[in-house]
């Protein structure tokens, strides 16, 4: 029983194509810090550990938050 491997891949891979991981991470970052300013680096350290526990990887996570880095 269950569903089957491959039937499974086939559907994570069309659910995932129409956005890449990063688009992911910066809708999840607007909707959780909505309002919030992100160049703040308490912020910017929250903002980091939050993707990282939803198993975002570093890259992502550094290039999203790469503009308020380069401001400091």
């Amino acid at each position: 029983m269950g569903i089957a491997p491959t039937l499974l891949r086939e559907a994570v891979s069309e659910l995932y194509t129409d956005m890449d991981e990063a688009e992911y991470a910066e809708r999840l970052l607007a909707m959780r810090f909505k309002g919030q300013d992100l160049s703040d680096p308490k912020a910017r350290t929250r903002a980091a550990a939050f993707l990282q526990r939803r198993g975002y990887s570093s890259k992502v996570i550094f290039d999203l938050l790469r503009y308020s880095i380069e401001e400091d």
